[in-house]
């Protein structure tokens, strides 16, 4: 059964047609226009008289085309601004997405038609085989599948155990690399303290060996209520682990029965530190060590603090 599409009386059809006609009669005119004017020129010589005729009946051509298209624009614009038409717009495109889904469905239907008239041609027997074929191809690769889901579960717990194995390895690398320190027990001693500052990956001597203050490799700043701060230079001090000679001959004048080294250590010259404390052991003598932060300063003041000995 055909469907029978009933179209308007004034439709965008006719708008169409009547631009296409328009503009082909100009088209056309103009093509005659040249053709016999080309024509008249080969059949005999121009003169004066004809040529001016000519141009002048091309000029009368050219003027009511001219005419005639400024009367085709202005018709066709009043009908873009007729509101009918604007309505209509709309309804023409919904129509031609109506057409094209119902061809769509039509095709549908007949390959439909089709693939129903082959099946019921077909032998239900060969077609049970089909069937049984086509499941048993499918409960194999379920199968395939099924195993390599269970190989990739067997993978990831291997990884597992593997993981924890590698973690519990790095822990006890970590752990022998990692040397426990304590800070020294604290007592009471009537020994001198020593101060030496660990900072920037070396060792400053606050005192020299006549107890005066270092300000070779020492910036001293005296602060209110007669306290001294002691800030150290970072291009000097002494590299204990390059020049351990210079430590050992400062320890060496230092008398192990009344004088206990007192460390004043950095976070970035702890290795600095451990060199010295060697060093200051193998002279036999006794030392201290408190840690400071970065954005900590060292103050000594008339009275104060020596870290206990070790």
């Amino acid at each position: 059964m055909s469907l029978r599409h009933q179209r308007p009386s004034d439709s965008l059809d006719l708008l169409l047609d009547t631009m296409c006609n328009t503009f082909g009669g100009i088209i056309m005119l103009a093509v005659l226009v040249t053709l016999l004017s080309s024509r008249e020129r080969q059949e005999r010589p121009e003169t004066p008289s004809d040529t001016e005729e000519m141009l002048q009946r091309r000029l009368n051509l050219a003027q009511a085309n001219l005419q005639k298209a400024l009367q085709l624009q202005t018709t066709l614009q009043t009908k873009v601004n007729d509101p009918r038409w604007k309505s209509q717009l709309p309804l023409l495109a919904t129509r031609q997405q109506l057409q094209d889904e119902v061809k769509v469905l039509r095709d549908l239907a007949s390959r439909k038609a089709k693939d129903l008239s082959v099946t019921a041609n077909d032998d239900p027997s060969a077609r049970m085989k089909q069937l049984v074929s086509e499941l048993t191809m499918a409960q194999a690769r379920k199968v395939e599948a099924q195993n390599s889901v269970d190989a990739a579960k067997e993978n990831v717990k291997r990884l597992t155990v593997r993981l924890a194995d590698l973690g519990k390895q790095t822990t006890a690398r970590v752990n022998e690399s990692q040397r426990q320190l304590r800070l020294p027990k604290e007592h009471k001693t009537d020994k001198k303290s020593r101060y030496v500052i660990a900072k920037y990956g070396k060792i400053y001597i606050c005192r020299d060996s006549d107890s005066s203050q270092n300000k070779a490799d020492m910036k001293w700043i005296s602060r209110s209520g007669g306290d001294d701060e002691a800030q150290p230079k970072q291009e000097k001090g002494i590299d204990p682990m390059a020049n351990p000679a210079a430590l050992t001959s400062y320890f060496a004048g230092q008398s192990a029965e009344s004088v206990y080294i007192a460390f004043v250590v950095y976070g970035d010259s702890f290795p600095a530190f451990l060199h010295a404390k060697r060093i200051a052991i193998n002279r036999g003598l006794s030392y201290g060590w408190e840690p400071f932060q970065e954005s900590r300063v060292v103050i000594f003041s008339k009275e104060g603090h020596d870290p206990a000995p070790q």
